[in-house]
């Protein structure tokens, strides 16, 4: 972190970290989305006043059957933005190697 020249890459050390990170985000998000749909049963059953039903369950089957779209697009634009970086932090990486071998002394 004091490598103030940045002679030194981290992302290749934290990709795979922010990556769990990201599926643990994922995964919340798909929940919060099945919770929300619970309290939205709830509210619209509640709204309808010609009804006996005390809860709705269109709007947790809809949760439960694509609530996990957004999660999905979100891991994959993670991965997308995790495999960019890191193939440019390697590409920076071998090309100092490759400045480093032409900068050797010639025989």
């Amino acid at each position: 972190m004091f490598d103030f020249r940045f002679q030194h890459f981290i992302t290749v050390g934290f990709s795979s970290f922010l990556y769990v990170i990201a599926w643990v985000v994922a995964a919340l998000l798909w929940l919060w989305n099945i919770v929300s749909a619970i309290v939205l049963g709830f509210g619209f059953a509640s709204a309808n006043y010609y009804s006996d039903s005390s809860f709705t369950p269109w709007p947790l089957i809809l949760a439960i059957v694509l609530g996990w779209i957004p999660s999905v697009i979100a891991i994959i634009l993670m991965r997308l933005g995790l495999e960019f970086s890191v193939a440019v932090v390697r590409t920076a990486q071998n090309t100092g190697a490759l400045v480093q071998q032409g900068e050797a002394p010639r025989r």
